[in-house]
C-alpha cells in the first residue's frame, strides 16, 4: 500500500479518481484474496453480535474494528493528507467508500450463488453436505455452511424453507436457493450507515446538542454545511486540494475544532471584531467573518 501511494505521489496522481481505483486493484485485491472461503468468519463478527442499549447495530463501529479494514482507513487518511480524522464516518463518506465487508460480502454470497447453479459437479455435492452439516447444527457450528447461513439470518433474509419437513428436503431447497444480492447488500448498507439517518442529524449545527452520543455535531456539521463531494467534476492544484479536504473533513484549525477544553460557544473567533461569533466551518470569509 505504501508503495503504491509513494509511486502515485512522485507521478503526481495521488487523487481521489485514481487513488481509489489503485486501491481497489491492487490492495483491496489482496485483502480480499480468497474471501469465499475465509469471509463468512469475518461477515459473523460484525454481524453476529446484539444491538446496543439504543437499539443501533453499530456496524461501522465494528467495521473499524477489523485490521483489515485499518488498512483501508490508513489508505483514505492519507488520500486525506489528514494526520487525525474527528470522525472515521466523514472520511467514509467524502469518497463515498464501504468498510471492506461490503465488497466482501458480494463475493462470498456471489460464490453461494455459483454453487448453486453447479449442480452434478463436485463443489455442488460438498456444498450440499455442507447445508446439512449446518441444518444438523441448527447453524451453531463452526462450519463454512453454518456460518454463511448464520450471516443471512442475522441480515433478515434467511431463505423461505419449510421447517416442518424432513432434512433432506430442507437441504434441497436451500441448495437450489440462489441469494438475491442486491436486497441484501441493501439491507447492509442501511445498517451501516445507520448513523446518517439519524433524527439528530436534522437540527442546526449551532443548536446541536453535544451530550456524548452519536452522531455527532462533525457529522451535522457535514450534512449542512459541506454539500456533496464533487471529486471528478474539476482539476484542483493539490495543495488547495488537501486544505479543501482537510476543510469538509472537520480537521481545519478553527477554534470550534481546538481541543482546549472550552465549551463550544465560548470558542471565538480571533479575526473579527464580534467577540461573540463562534469559529466554526460556517464562520470563514467570506460566509460570517468579517476580520
Amino acid at each position: 500500500m505504501y508503495a503504491v501511494i509513494s509511486k502515485l505521489r512522485r507521478k503526481g496522481l495521488f487523487i481521489p479518481r485514481i487513488a481509489l481505483r489503485c486501491f481497489d486493484s491492487q490492495i483491496r485485491a489482496i485483502l480480499s484474496y480468497g474471501v469465499q472461503v475465509w469471509g463468512p468468519h469475518f461477515l459473523l463478527q460484525l454481524l453476529d453480535r446484539p444491538r446496543d442499549t439504543q437499539g443501533r447495530y453499530c456496524y461501522f463501529d465494528r467495521a473499524m474494528e477489523d485490521r483489515m479494514v485499518g488498512i483501508q482507513h490508513t489508505f483514505l487518511r492519507s488520500l486525506a493528507s489528514v494526520g487525525r480524522v474527528p470522525d472515521n464516518r466523514l472520511l467514509f463518506r467524502e469518497f463515498g467508500q464501504q468498510p471492506l465487508h461490503i465488497h466482501w460480502a458480494t463475493l462470498v454470497y456471489r460464490f453461494w450463488n455459483k454453487l448453486v447453479k453447479a449442480k452434478n459437479n463436485i463443489c455442488h455435492n460438498i456444498f450440499r453436505e455442507e447445508i446439512r452439516m449446518a441444518l444438523l447444527s441448527d447453524c451453531t457450528g463452526s462450519s463454512w455452511g453454518s456460518l454463511v447461513l448464520r450471516g443471512l439470518r442475522c441480515l433478515g433474509h434467511w431463505p423461505d424453507v419449510p421447517v416442518d419437513r424432513e432434512l433432506e428436503v430442507r437441504v434441497n431447497v436451500l441448495a437450489s436457493k440462489e441469494i438475491n444480492i442486491d436486497a441484501l447488500m441493501l439491507t447492509l448498507k442501511e445498517r451501516l450507515d445507520e448513523d446518517w439517518v439519524n433524527p439528530r442529524l436534522h437540527v442546526q449545527p449551532r443548536e446541536f446538542v453535544s451530550d456524548g452520543t452519536k452522531p455527532g455535531v462533525k457529522m451535522c456539521r457535514y450534512t449542512h454545511w459541506m454539500g456533496l463531494p464533487q471529486h471528478t467534476t474539476s482539476y484542483i492544484p493539490m495543495v488547495e486540494y488537501t486544505s479543501l479536504l482537510r476543510f469538509r473533513l472537520g480537521a481545519w484549525a478553527l477554534e470550534a475544532n481546538r481541543p482546549t477544553g472550552r465549551p463550544r460557544e465560548q470558542r471565538w473567533c480571533r479575526v473579527c471584531n464580534n467577540s461573540n461569533s463562534v469559529e466554526d466551518e460556517y464562520h470563514v470569509p467570506p460566509m460570517e467573518c468579517v476580520g
